[in-house]
């Protein structure tokens, strides 16, 4: 994946050769330009694509995109990095979100952030679990699991006592990964949505509608 400026714009540029092609195509996914093509393109040829197609480009891209790449991590802001790699590692440098990176396609950025934020999760999950787990009175123990979709937070299988988390749940402050934890665990008991469970949850968490009102109302633009 190439950074390529114009018009004093940032834009990652993904471009795949393909020979069977005899045009150049272009398309935008996630604030991503991808372009095909039948040749291998230089920097320049990729400018002058981006300058031709300028404005519709500007048109399709998300507003954040337009103005810095960036990343969260608990809750806090970090302007992006990547660097090019023998290995794959995320790190916070200086205040800097740095993506270190054999591969640097969007697919595989992306795989390693989630990887990151699975392994920070975890470490959340093992400190407060033996809390939650005496607080709600669960003697069985609690299987979680972490899943980098984004459609939502956490899902419960009471049966199984498994509880899967989203990745990008580390993006957020913690009691905001707390909220999500003791929501799930509420559904041991309570499997279902109705009062009764909001009213069990909240003797637990007493400001969780509060906590999650402002959850729901984040929406960060990271690039991963």
């Amino acid at each position: 994946m190439k950074t390529i400026h114009v018009h004093q714009q940032c834009f990652f540029v993904e471009v795949k050769k393909k020979p069977s092609n005899k045009k150049i195509y272009l398309r935008l996914k996630n604030g991503i330009v991808f372009i095909t093509s039948p040749v291998d393109l230089s920097d320049e040829s990729i400018i002058d694509i981006i300058r031709n197609h300028f404005h519709s480009i500007m048109k399709l891209m998300p507003k954040k995109s337009q103005l810095e790449e960036e990343m969260h991590f608990l809750g806090k802001k970090y302007p992006l990095k990547i660097v090019r790699a023998s290995f794959d590692r995320v790190q916070i440098e200086e205040d800097t979100f740095v993506l270190y990176a054999s591969k640097t396609d969007a697919v595989s950025l992306e795989k390693l952030t989630a990887l990151f934020y699975n392994a920070e999760l975890k470490k959340i999950v093992a400190k407060y679990l033996p809390v939650l787990q005496k607080q709600f009175e669960i003697k069985e123990p609690v299987r979680v699991c972490y899943k980098n979709v984004k459609s939502y937070f956490g899902e419960c299988f009471p049966k199984k006592k498994t509880i899967i988390l989203a990745s990008r749940l580390a993006k957020y402050d913690l009691s905001y990964i707390l909220s999500v934890l003791y929501h799930e665990f509420a559904h041991f008991k309570y499997p279902h949505h109705q009062k009764e469970f909001y009213d069990y949850l909240e003797s637990f968490f007493p400001n969780y509608k509060a906590v999650q009102h402002r959850l729901r109302s984040i929406s960060y633009q990271d690039r991963f």
